[in-house]
């Protein structure tokens, strides 16, 4: 997997020195590599996206989980997947 830049987005992260504050943090394989003050990192070849809020989990607690009962529509797993590709925790 490539490099990816989050520029110059507000850290969500209670955790953090940054909370709050705009950066720019670079990924590569999934794994933070590198996180600087927003607007001083390059873009990397393969993509970048500018803007929005970073923090280490979202969660949505307006789910609604169709099993038991209407497994046609989801199930465990597949709201799992859906989750997970969507960035929740």
């Amino acid at each position: 997997m490539a490099d990816f830049l989050f520029q110059s987005v507000r850290v969500t992260d209670s955790k953090s020195p940054k909370n709050g504050k705009m950066a720019d943090v670079l990924v590569s394989d999934g794994v933070i590599q590198k996180i600087a003050s927003a607007g001083t990192l390059p873009k990397p070849k393969n993509g970048s996206v500018s803007g929005g809020f970073i923090g280490p989990g979202w969660m949505d607690s307006r789910v609604h989980l169709n099993d038991p009962g209407e497994e046609w529509k989801d199930d465990l797993q597949s709201l799992s997947r859906a989750a997970a590709a969507g960035g929740f925790t």
